[in-house]
């Protein structure tokens, strides 16, 4: 029987790692099985897009677009399979260190991969700007959907990162991904170790320049989000049928690789989040966070509010991110575009050290109140859990 697992996400970043399967034959290109309507393809040394023909070896290097109304089934080998659905725009390479790693680069649309033989000497990768996300197992279906209709949507969605997983089967963890001085981070801002079946996440992810906002809504399954790249603050959220948890923070963007980041501001939305302390003998505190409680900090895995906060700095900070992280997100789309409008560029890079200077400010001042911080009441203490 297939394992399946089945992710939804608009700019989301895959990571796929086969941790069983079996051994093969090197991967040396991909090929077309069916092809329905409009769908083109970019070799590395051609200077334009022709037709995509079955049967065909293409090499990697090569960039692949479907239009409206089309699709595409493409191959690896024998049972290792992935389809593009409309409007999908990717390029699909192999790692320059090691060839053995497959590389899918989404620009944008929707793919699903079914990889049952993938070499176990083999790997898989699928990028977007915005994270890394994982399937374990050797049998899995993966999809990243862009429900932009038409050329008018995607306008007006501009700078959106909207992304949406369900896991029916089998594992998968997610982390957040983005570039710093041209060099990938991975996990930094958000690191989720891993969610099975019958889970469903939406997430809204924006790195600014300074600072980086999340917005979280767990409509079904129970999982543990890591924060801060050191992995010290924890937050195990539930979302059951009819009762999704949602909760949105704002932390200091990483300056550079593996660096650790020790204080977030969080606003529990809907539902119940608990922050998880963990204590001596694998075991841990928990503390339920509640959208009675606003905006509050999180700091080395303790959970408060800073003394003489009437002002609601916490809840600032947070507005103040998200404000910051979706004019960056918009910049990095009108730096993509074939013809860069250099005037609305210029302008978003204007509005962007605005506002990442003043979030950096409100965080500055969050640091310094949280030497003084009330805490939250724990609702459970000692509580065995299972480690994620």
């Amino acid at each position: 029987m297939n394992h399946m697992i089945r992710l939804s996400t608009l700019c989301l970043a895959a990571l796929l790692i086969s941790a069983a399967g079996v051994w093969g034959e090197d991967i040396t290109g991909f090929t077309a099985l069916q092809v329905k309507g409009t769908c083109k393809i970019k070799t590395p040394d051609a200077d334009a897009y022709r037709a995509i023909e079955t049967g065909f070896e293409y090499t990697f290097g090569s960039t692949v677009k479907t239009m409206r109304k089309s699709y595409v089934e493409l191959q690896f080998s024998n049972n290792n399979r992935f389809r593009l659905l409309a409007r999908t725009t990717l390029t699909i390479d192999q790692g320059t260190r090691d060839p053995k790693l497959k590389i899918v680069k989404l620009e944008s649309g929707h793919i699903e991969l079914q990889l049952d033989d993938f070499p176990a000497d083999h790997s898989l990768k699928v990028e977007t700007p915005t994270a890394v996300c994982g399937a374990i197992g050797t049998r899995f279906v993966i999809a990243f959907e862009d429900d932009q209709a038409d050329a008018d949507a995607a306008i007006a969605k501009k700078g959106g990162r909207e992304n949406r997983f369900s896991c029916s089967a089998g594992e998968v963890y997610v982390a957040s991904r983005f570039s710093i001085d041209k060099q990938a981070v991975e996990g930094d801002t958000l690191d989720i170790p891993g969610f099975g079946a019958g889970t469903e996440i939406i997430a809204v992810i924006h790195e600014g320049k300074e600072n980086s906002y999340t917005d979280i809504i767990v409509n079904r399954g129970k999982l543990t989000f890591n924060y801060g790249g050191d992995n010290k603050n924890s937050l195990v959220v539930e979302g059951k049928k009819d009762k999704p948890a949602r909760f949105v923070c704002a932390l200091e963007k990483a300056a550079k690789k593996d660096a650790k980041i020790s204080v977030l501001a969080l606003q529990v939305k809907e539902g119940v989040v608990e922050n998880r302390k963990k204590k001596i003998f694998g075991r841990f505190e928990m503390t339920a966070i509640t959208p009675d409680n606003e905006a509050v900090v999180v700091k080395n895995s303790r959970v408060g509010k800073p003394k003489d906060d009437a002002d609601n700095v916490a809840g600032s900070y947070i507005d103040a991110a998200r404000k910051e992280g979706e004019i960056h997100s918009t910049l990095v789309d009108l730096e993509k575009e074939p013809v860069p409008d250099v005037n609305a560029i210029a302008k978003a890079r204007i509005d962007l050290d605005a506002a990442a200077k003043e979030a950096t400010r409100l965080r500055k001042l969050l640091h310094k109140r949280t030497r003084k911080m009330m805490d939250i009441q724990r609702r459970a203490q000692n509580r065995n859990r299972p480690r994620r």
